[in-house]
């Protein structure tokens, strides 16, 4: 789900919640708060599936206030279901009704708020990218951490030589508002990601790989299933290991489509790359 669609979403959402519990206050008995309520079921399950979405492909550590936003809204969906079976008096006595209804009328804003207030005040506070800036000084450490954290590289990358630089702009900055991510990173990321469109393919195989290439490597071949934090903080081993491993992974990627299968020839493009991140124990002098 596009960042500014599920700010829409809990914007109706959270105000929706609110009226719905000043109708229940002032009507208690009006028709009008028990069809609101079931409209009210639409825009949350698209914003829970896409929290789930969201949080599955996640590779990094959340942050603290992220932490307390899923678990409200996780609070939000089980009192919801709580008062769905109160109403139908199953397993919730009917009685909850009242209590369960006015806890979700300050958790279902809350909720909704606690994603649209950062995206608001980020996008307020924020100096618009230029397209001169995005084409210089890549920062591939920040494209792992801010972009590679919810897109696999494949989907990251998806676009690259159809869409102009503004429209990259256009994409990106209100993904960047979503994550309270930094303006220098990320104009870094977005640098990254044109950047590798500009990769000539002779220099992913060179036996010199630089700290990009080795990211590029990585993120294409490792990170479909391997969160990128733990493979890259792996302790050293010998190179005859590093290896056996990679041809090991080979043969879980033959056949499948939802990662990168490693060929032949990109075994030696993972090695350099584990090489390049300081993977490889240099032998010990006796």
């Amino acid at each position: 789900m596009e960042p500014h669609i599920g700010v829409w979403l809990g914007w109706i959402l959270g105000i929706g919640a609110v009226c719905l519990g000043a109708i229940k206050l002032r009507w208690p008995a009006s028709p009008l708060h028990r069809w609101g309520g079931r409209l009210a079921v639409i825009p949350g399950l698209l914003l829970l599936f896409g929290m789930i979405a969201r949080l599955s492909r996640y590779q990094v550590p959340l942050r603290s206030l992220s932490r307390v936003h899923v678990l409200v809204g996780v609070l939000v969906f089980m009192l919801f279901v709580a008062k769905f079976m109160a109403r139908r008096n199953m397993l919730v006595s009917p009685k909850r009704l009242m209590s369960i209804g006015y806890a979700l009328t300050v958790l279902f804003p809350l909720t909704a708020f606690g994603m649209i207030l950062p995206y608001m005040q980020c996008a307020h506070t924020w100096r618009p990218l230029t397209p001169a800036e995005v084409v210089e000084r890549p920062d591939q450490m920040a494209f792992n951490r801010d972009c590679v954290s919810c897109h696999d590289k494949e989907t990251a990358v998806e676009g690259l030589g159809r869409r102009k630089i503004p429209r990259w702009i256009e994409i990106v900055e209100p993904m960047a508002w979503a994550g309270a991510c930094g303006r220098e990173d990320t104009r870094g990321a977005l640098a990254a990601l044109l950047a590798t469109a500009a990769v000539p393919p002779s220099m992913l195989s060179a036996s010199a790989v630089s700290p990009d290439i080795a990211g590029d490597a990585i993120d294409r071949y490792c990170i479909g299933c391997h969160d990128r934090q733990r493979t890259t903080g792996e302790k050293p081993k010998p190179q005859e290991i590093w290896e056996r491993i990679i041809l090991r992974m080979q043969k879980y990627t033959v056949g499948r489509a939802d990662v990168a299968s490693i060929s032949d020839a990109a075994v030696a493009d993972v090695l350099d790359a584990v090489s390049a991140v300081g993977l490889i124990a240099i032998p010990s002098q006796k």
